[in-house]
């Protein structure tokens, strides 16, 4: 070829690029208006805001948030194609094939948002693809419903793209596809500006609705305005305790009244960080007098390991996915909220001042929680001399919380004698490392664990002294675990995995009129409700009704517990653990957290559990 030929032939090839990418931005257009169409399901779903604000927040979200999707679709696939291969009938049939596999995918992830309440991830691909799990539905209809869809879709897409390239030249000669466009990142933008707004004004219509569309992470800039001024956070944090305009997100009864046994009296006492076999004679001779006299779980598991999500299932008997949506609707603690419907008092003392499981934003939330000052295992003291206090005053029956933190904090007082040694007289786990003596660190919690159990023999003496220990429900568990490299993987402390260290923790109750059990049933915290409020109380409703967990002494138990939140959770069974992220990344470990070679996942339990995660949505 010529250096002339090859100069009349650019342009032309130039000219063939341009009329595809003005074709591709017109296509691109009629696929935002498909996926709104087939996103509109995901509204339906989940409802429209009676508010203004909130309704108009959710038309510029649907149009702007599948705008963008769409848009990034055509950068990565149509574009480049279009330049690296300008034949006009194969770029037409690439078009025509990513968008019907897109639409696809949006129309399988509104199924599975229908019924699960979770968007497609890697995961659930997985299962889909090995044909092992029924994650659309049982029925064999549905997929071939699925299989015509494709077949209608990919037609419709053909359509349209020819359509739409005979008719390329009207639509160049107009400033519609400029109007178009700008009307879409208009929306997009808004949907973000509005989404700040209502973070920082706490506007629960908008706030209520970001996990609806797949892919979506609406902005936040609560500190960035706090730092400019803009934002005061002191009117901030009243506004987070106002109830007023907030709606429920759950599907959950008012009350569970009536009770048929009044004037009981419960002390829940949580020691954080309180690892399973820390309850032992040498390190916890009061609890495990306790113990041997009262109710002993032995296979029992916070909600997390952490201390907030661990906290939320004890109280609201529910996993922690539950938890924003709790705090959105202001939802009370049916647990606290059974014993102001008895009119009985209710008694708040942590050391810590609830701080660290936001239980003042979610459970407590309205009430007066003690202030404590000093070290940590000052504080813990005063806590419960606090209690005490408060406890000998009372006429009747009451609910008391009582959160000791010695041992998360290997906190002991100056003259405390420290039994185990050597030790260390300071902890700090973010520098531990796999070089780290683990006999110093882990004496040092120990000798906290000890310190708590003298605190905790105090109460119990105090309420023998009292003669109302056999009248006193008196419940002893924690937040979370505590691991020390148990498994040499490097991890210490909590909330860094899902190994039995972090998450199993003691729990023993002193129940009045029953003798001594021992149970070796998985348990968890999202059973307590149901049992304090339907054996302790006296309720009616049952237990199914308001908690994914089930009563402490059911003969027939699930055998699987669910831990964690939205950002991370695990399926928890006897025998093995599966932990999944946000991004549908999982694995399955054995009891000693390391991974199982060529394991399956267990369908049943798992298709269990993605209901429970959307059981209780309105």
């Amino acid at each position: 070829m010529t250096g002339q030929e090859k100069d009349r032939l650019e342009p032309r090839l130039a000219e063939r690029i341009s009329r595809l990418i003005n074709w591709g931005h017109w296509f691109t257009f009629f696929n935002i208006l498909l996926a709104m169409l087939i996103g509109s399901r995901y509204l339906i779903e989940n409802g429209l805001p009676d508010t203004f604000l909130g309704l108009l927040y959710t038309l510029v979200t649907w149009a702007g948030h599948f705008a963008f999707l769409a848009f990034i679709v055509f950068v990565i696939t149509l574009f480049p194609f279009s330049i690296l291969v300008p034949l006009p009938r194969l770029v037409r049939f690439f078009g025509a094939l990513v968008a019907t596999l897109g639409q696809l995918t949006l129309v399988a992830d509104t199924f599975v948002f229908s019924q699960y309440r979770l968007h497609l991830n890697g995961f659930l691909w997985d299962l889909i693809a090995s044909g092992e799990g029924q994650v659309l539905t049982r029925h064999y209809f549905t997929w071939m419903a699925l299989g015509i869809l494709l077949v209608v879709i990919f037609a419709l897409e053909l359509v349209a793209g020819n359509f739409l390239w005979r008719r390329r030249h009207r639509f160049k000669e107009t400033r519609m596809g400029f109007n178009v466009a700008a009307a879409f990142v208009v929306c997009f933008f808004a949907s973000h500006s509005m989404h700040i707004w209502a973070d920082a004004r706490v506007y629960y219509p908008i706030l209520r609705q970001g996990a609806v569309f797949p892919v979506s992470y609406p902005a936040t800039a609560k500190t960035f305005l706090a730092s400019h001024g803009l934002l005061d956070m002191d009117d901030y944090q009243k506004r987070l305790q106002d109830t007023k305009g907030t709606e429920s997100l759950l599907k959950m009864p008012k009350t569970l009244a009536p009770f048929s046994h009044p004037d009981t009296k419960v002390i829940v006492v949580v020691v954080e960080g309180l690892r399973a076999d820390a309850l032992a004679p040498d390190t916890m001779p009061n609890l495990e007098a306790l113990a041997e006299k009262g109710l002993r779980f032995n296979e029992h598991f916070s909600g997390s390991n952490e201390p907030r999500d661990g906290m939320f299932s004890f109280f609201y008997g529910l996993p922690a996915v539950y938890q924003n949506a709790v705090k959105l609707g202001r939802d009370p603690s049916l647990l606290v909220q059974s014993f102001k419907d008895l009119n009985d008092p209710i008694g708040v003392f942590a050391s810590d001042g609830l701080t660290q499981n936001d239980l003042g934003q979610t459970a407590f939330r309205g009430m007066n929680i003690a202030d404590f000052s000093g070290s940590v295992s000052h504080r813990d003291q005063q806590a419960l001399d606090a209690l005490l206090d408060w406890t000998a005053k009372r006429q009747g029956g009451y609910f008391a919380y009582l959160q000791l933190g010695a041992p998360a904090s290997f906190s002991t007082p100056k003259d405390y004698p420290n039994p185990f040694q050597p030790d260390w007289p300071v902890v700090n786990l973010a520098e531990l490392d796999a070089s780290s003596d683990v006999d110093q660190v882990k004496n040092r919690y120990l000798n906290a664990v000890h310190y708590s159990d003298d605190l905790l023999g105090k109460l119990i003496d105090t309420l023998k002294a009292r003669g109302e220990l056999d009248h006193t429900l008196l419940l002893v568990t924690s937040d979370h675990g505590m691991e020390f490299n148990d498994n040499k993987n490097d991890t210490w402390g909590y909330n860094s995995d899902f190994s039995r260290y972090q998450t199993q923790v003691p729990l023993v109750i002193n129940w009045p009129g029953m003798a001594h059990q021992t149970f070796n049933g998985l348990t968890s915290h999202q059973d307590i409700l149901p049992t304090l409020v339907g054996s302790a109380l006296g309720s009616q409703v049952p237990g199914n009704q308001y908690s994914s967990g089930t009563s402490l002494f059911a003969d027939q138990r699930p055998g699987w517990a669910i831990l964690g939140d939205f950002h991370e959770f695990a399926i928890l069974q006897n025998d093995r653990v599966l932990v999944m992220n946000r991004f549908g990344q999982y694995s399955i470990r054995d009891n000693n957290y390391q991974p199982i070679k060529k394991a399956h996942v267990r369908i049943g339990t798992l298709m269990e559990a993605l209901k429970e995660l959307k059981r209780f949505y309105r």
